[in-house]
């Protein structure tokens, strides 16, 4: 398990499932996620979780060695909850572009390169989720959550929002389950739901 630790010192460290053998990967680090392979970790080094307010300082995104601990910088743009691709080719994350007043999702390829903007719209979207086949981004917009082709160009598109489960539709943190059919999510009363296709 990997998780962001607020303790001295603070960043990225990994357990074993049954808690044991706690150990630091990447210090100063937020937001992490593994590669397909498990061996290395993406993370942003800001920890903003929503888009309320734009970074001072830009959020690069680093890759860790989860053995060494050695790291890399994948960019330096405002990027923000980074999530791997299935087939380990693409990192999706969020960001704020300069003077807009709202994020964006991007995918950026492994090994660094030209940022591919997802969405480009005046909705604000954050928290990209890739599905468990890679062919979809789930993300959270504009108090509801919404699904996108990602093989296909924001232009030839529009995201299919999901329906809310009853009055809830602010839902902040998902995960898919392994067969790409039910979503799991919490929203901010801390109470977790099931999402079926």
């Amino acid at each position: 398990i990997a998780f962001h630790s607020s303790r001295k010192p603070a960043g990225i460290y990994v357990m074993e499932a049954t808690g044991e053998n706690v150990r630091p990967v990447v210090l100063s680090c937020h937001h992490p996620s593994w590669s397909p392979d498990g061996k290395e970790i993406v993370c942003s080094t800001a920890g903003q979780s929503t888009p309320s307010t734009r970074n001072a300082t830009p959020s690069a995104l680093w890759i860790a060695d989860v053995e060494t601990g050695a790291k890399r910088v994948l960019c330096q743009s405002d990027a923000m909850q980074p999530a791997w691709s299935p087939s380990g080719a693409r990192i999706a994350f969020w960001f704020m572009p300069p003077s807009a007043g709202r994020s964006d999702i991007a995918t950026i390829p492994k090994g660094g390169g030209e940022i591919e903007i997802v969405t480009k719209d005046a909705s604000t979207n954050w928290n990209p989720v890739w599905s468990p086949d890679g062919t979809c981004i789930l993300f959270h917009r504009n108090r509801r959550n919404a699904i996108v082709d990602a093989n296909k160009a924001w232009a030839e598109q529009t995201p299919q929002l999901l329906p809310a489960p009853g009055a809830v539709v602010d839902f902040v943190a998902w995960d898919w389950s392994p067969d790409g059919k039910k979503l799991i999510g919490t929203f901010p009363a801390s109470e977790v739901v099931y999402f079926s296709f």
